[in-house]
């Protein structure tokens, strides 16, 4: 089963966390998230470009491209995300894919495939017995599934058009890469507020960054 990440899980892996700002000239920044004590543990970077925002840390690298601002295309006031457009402005080898921050996940395509029984006329009977069977077959394995379901057979009964369900939800790392992004660019703009008194905290010395003695 999926393990989700959401809002409440990621605030509170970032709860002691600090900013410190490595570089702020316009839209070029690069700005660090990290403890001050275990500076390793869910630490992560945001780097800015024209038209590029790139996140690197434990849960992976990923990098967007939308505007020439990319944090006026990742503000939210609520902190929420949106992974499905997020995913969209993916940027990915050649060529960029909305697929990139999606796995594989046995359990969400098992049930978008009972779901999608209401789509065949079928006995209330012979839809629970189709389930039964279901549950008998092997959703660990992406591949073999495919397998199977393509040679599914019960009662005369067969799936079509499988191919067109999805069998993929958005990665745990993907979320929280997603949280971190909107919740960084909360925390910028309240240090950049007029209303904000306290300087920034400059950039974090090696061994800090870098657990170093």
């Amino acid at each position: 089963m999926k393990k989700t990440c959401t809002r409440q899980q990621f605030l509170q892996d970032v709860a002691n966390h600090e900013m410190f700002i490595n570089l702020d000239q316009g839209v070029y920044r690069h700005i660090v998230f990290q403890q001050p004590r275990n500076s390793f543990l869910h630490r992560f970077e945001i780097v800015t470009t024209p038209w590029r925002l790139m996140i690197t840390g434990d849960m992976g690298t990923w990098v967007f491209a939308r505007l020439e601002d990319m944090f006026e295309f990742f503000r939210t006031d609520s902190g929420e995300i949106n992974e499905s457009y997020w995913a969209e402005k993916l940027q990915n080898g050649a060529h960029g894919t909305s697929s990139a921050g999606k796995v594989y996940d046995g359990d969400t395509y098992r049930t978008r495939l009972i779901d999608s029984l209401g789509g065949y006329s079928l006995t209330k009977a012979k839809r629970a017995a189709i389930i039964r069977e279901m549950k008998r077959l092997d959703f660990d394995d992406e591949h073999w599934i495919m397998h199977q379901i393509n040679d599914f057979e019960h009662d005369g009964f067969t799936f079509q058009d499988v191919w067109e369900i999805d069998m993929t939800v958005y990665s745990y790392h993907f979320t929280w890469c997603c949280y971190a992004i909107a919740w960084a660019i909360q925390k910028w703009d309240a240090a950049n507020s007029p209303t904000h008194a306290l300087p920034l905290p400059g950039r974090p010395e090696p061994s800090a960054a870098r657990g170093e003695e």
